[in-house]
């Protein structure tokens, strides 16, 4: 399970990592991207936390095999899915910046020079 752990942990990392470069270029551009940048901050937090937790089962007899194993899955399974919540806000709010600087874009006028 550790070994499910790490790739879906690193997987979330990339992830993180490619929506932080999407925010970078859009900051360059002059969008307000700093609820996008909190969004991303958070998951990557949680999916840090994540990627340190480690799941163990005990086994005591081949009776309680299954259900020990299936306790720890179970967990993990719960775990991954609320970080990977946070990673779906921080690419919804990543979409959301980039409405935003679209929408900014066509309202604002592209300055002309006349020459004299």
């Amino acid at each position: 399970m550790s070994t499910v752990n790490k790739n879906q942990t690193d997987r979330m990392t990339k992830a993180l990592e490619r929506l932080t470069e999407h925010i970078d270029k859009l900051e360059e551009k002059g969008a307000d991207v700093a609820t996008a940048r909190t969004a991303i901050s958070i998951a990557l937090a949680n999916v840090e936390e994540q990627a340190g937790k480690d799941y163990v089962f005990t086994i005591t007899d081949e009776r309680n095999l299954g259900t020990s194993v299936k306790a720890s899955y179970d967990l993990l399974k719960q775990d991954l899915r609320s970080v990977q919540a946070l990673l779906v806000k921080a690419k919804e709010a990543v979409v959301e910046a980039y409405k935003t600087a679209k929408t900014l874009k066509k309202i604002t006028p592209t300055p002309t020079v006349v020459a004299p």
